[in-house]
């Protein structure tokens, strides 16, 4: 009987004991996590987050602690850490809502279903309630800010997804590659849905580059085949048309547009070297000065034409403005002879008996009136000079311009050639300053 007794004594003193252990750990489970709350806090101190109610709450803990109400306390701290949460939560929101807001306004995306002012207002709300610790309000306006962000972004750039497909049928059309375009639907979706509108700028721009591209092969492509029809060559399009259409591939449309933008010039250059060639054979059928000789200019020509098939395309160009030069030279030559040979059918013995009187008094008037009107005719001369030595410097000019681009970018004339012609041009440009700086004191001397 005095052994189950004892034995009953020391159950009860183990089950206290077990009792006092397991609320001792628990106290010091709590007393932990206020530690590391307090360093919590301090990092919503140091982001600029009012810690009021948390410090409201962590007084209420350390009252059930005195109390030895640890549930309580327990769920208080599970209460803090869910503010602690909401409030990062909160501030974080609120910085990107802002951010994008203000990315907007800097891109100078208009705001079409909420005016500026509105959206303002409700910003400077959320931030207030945001301050005042009501986290949930907080977020739930930025959530509504950020939508109407989206929306409106949205309104700015969803005609992409248009030309996106629009593309996608042309690149069908052309039948080249539309893996590029696939991938920038992908982003553009993306993009619309966070409001990325760096991003979408870029998707943009690259769509245009893309748009501007298929344009560039749909037109040479057309061309060429005008040029292949009337048998002449297009291997050198061909083969730089190939290239671009591989750097387009490559989404490196910089390069593929400046390739397709050289093509396109140097397709009008074919087209209008075959048209003046055309229209000079024309001209040859249809001469009506029949003593002209235009044997050697026929000759240049269909050596312009031969060029011209076979691809060198710059040659017959050359060849073609000469015989064009050539060719009016010698209509020159030619009406100077027919105008020089009807007036020596007119005797000048017999022009000068019959009008000597009208021609004295026509030498009298005419040299008092250069007499009195010296000054004036002498200004009008010079200046007359001063802007036929202008057109001509300008001639000169633009002529280096074309000799350094043929030899620095196009490679098309030799060092030699271009050392003798650049020095030819510099000497008459040197020569045009002179001349025109001299006419220039001149007329201003005649000014005073």
């Amino acid at each position: 009987m005095i052994f189950q007794k004892t034995k009953l004594i020391g159950l009860s003193i183990m089950i206290v004991l077990l009792i006092c252990s397991v609320e001792g750990a628990t106290e010091q489970s709590i007393l932990s996590s206020l530690s590391k709350i307090e360093v919590l806090k301090q990092e919503m101190i140091d982001s600029g987050i009012n810690v009021l109610l948390m410090n409201d709450l962590i007084a209420e803990v350390n009252i059930y602690l005195d109390e030895n109400r640890f549930d309580d306390a327990e769920t208080v701290i599970q209460s803090i850490y869910q503010i602690k949460d909401s409030a990062f939560k909160t501030q974080n929101e609120m910085s990107r809502v802002n951010k994008l807001y203000l990315e907007l306004l800097d891109k100078n995306i208009s705001l079409v279903t909420v005016s500026n002012a509105k959206l303002e207002s409700d910003l400077v709300y959320a931030k207030r309630e945001f301050e005042n610790e009501n986290y949930a309000e907080s977020l739930t306006l930025l959530t509504k800010v950020e939508s109407v962000l989206l929306e409106n972004i949205g309104l700015r750039f969803n005609s992409l997804k248009e030309l996106i497909l629009e593309l996608e049928l042309k690149a069908e059309e052309l039948n080249t590659p539309s893996s590029r375009i696939k991938t920038l639907k992908d982003l553009l979706d993306e993009s619309l849905e966070k409001g990325l509108i760096d991003e979408l700028i870029i998707i943009e721009d690259e769509l245009d580059e893309i748009k501007n591209s298929f344009e560039f092969i749909k037109e040479l492509r057309a061309d060429f085949l005008l040029l292949e029809q009337s048998n002449l060559s297009t291997e050198r399009l061909s083969d730089g048309l190939r290239d671009a259409e591989i750097d387009l591939s490559f989404s490196d449309y910089k390069s593929a547009n400046a390739k397709f933008a050289e093509l396109k010039l140097l397709k009008d250059k074919i087209l209008t070297v075959k048209k003046n060639v055309e229209t000079l054979e024309n001209l040859f059928l249809e001469e009506e000065y029949g003593d002209l000789e235009i044997e050697a200019l026929e000759s240049s020509l269909k050596k312009a034409n031969e060029e011209l098939y076979l691809g060198n395309y710059e040659l017959a160009e050359e060849i073609v403005l000469q015989v064009k030069i050539d060719y009016e030279n010698l209509k020159a030559d030619s009406l100077v002879k027919t105008v020089g040979a009807r007036k020596e059918q007119l005797s000048f013995q017999e022009f000068i008996k019959k009008n000597l009187g009208l021609i004295v008094i026509i030498l009298i008037v005419g040299i008092l009136a250069m007499i009195l009107t010296k000054k004036t005719w002498m200004f009008a001369l010079r200046k007359k000079l001063l802007r036929n030595h202008n057109k001509e410097l300008d001639v000169n000019r633009k002529m280096v311009d074309d000799l350094q681009r043929k030899y620095y970018i196009k490679r098309t004339i030799s060092r030699e050639t271009y050392d003798e012609s650049f020095e030819l041009l510099s000497g008459n440009i040197m020569e045009l300053d002179d001349k025109i700086s001299l006419l220039n004191k001149k007329i201003k001397k005649d000014k005073k």
